[in-house]
């Protein structure tokens, strides 16, 4: 954790996770290191949190479709993804932000919340669509006073080497 952690504090890990996505492959992926990184030790309290654009104004055509009908529905989804890792009540805390910045509110609230240590995923690198320089997670990493681990879903070595333009790992490339 941080080195400027408050002693007798038991260390934060704050969770981005994408409610808007619960199909993406990276959502098991986000799962797995977060219970590694609590398994570490008892004490340390999670806090997920998912940040969702901003919706309608206060009233909406009905219940569902109202501000607060789909930060509830955000949040119910934040609930069924933390499940899988039985935290009693008193290590969880759940929020969703409505923000159009979601790596400005994800710093801002690590911030205000003193936590030490920030878990995101982030695009594949065969997702040429979602530039690692313009995503989420750069610009988190870039900017958090704190440390931020950073998820990928695995790719295997001959798919990452032939992708990165190696010919000697292209099969077909007659590199060798």
């Amino acid at each position: 954790m941080r080195p400027g952690a408050q002693a007798g504090r038991a260390p934060v890990i704050l969770v981005a996770v994408d409610t808007t996505n619960a199909d993406d492959p990276r959502q098991p992926v986000l799962q797995r290191a977060a219970a590694q990184v609590l398994s570490l030790s008892a004490e340390f309290r999670l806090i997920c949190v998912s940040v969702i654009r901003a919706g309608p104004g206060a009233t909406g055509e009905s219940d569902a479709a109202s501000a607060s009908g789909i930060h509830l529905d955000h949040l119910a989804r934040l609930r069924r993804w933390v499940e899988p890792l039985e935290l009693p009540p008193r290590r969880l805390s759940m929020h969703v932000i409505e923000s159009p910045r979601p790596e400005r509110a994800l710093v801002e609230f690590a911030r205000r919340n003193h936590v030490d240590l920030i878990v995101l995923g982030a695009p594949s690198p065969t997702q040429h669509t979602l530039a690692w320089w313009r995503s989420v997670a750069s610009s988190v990493t870039a900017n958090a006073r704190c440390s931020v681990y950073v998820v990928r879903i695995p790719m295997p070595d001959w798919e990452s080497e032939t992708e990165s333009g190696n010919p000697a790992a292209d099969p077909e490339g007659g590199g060798g």
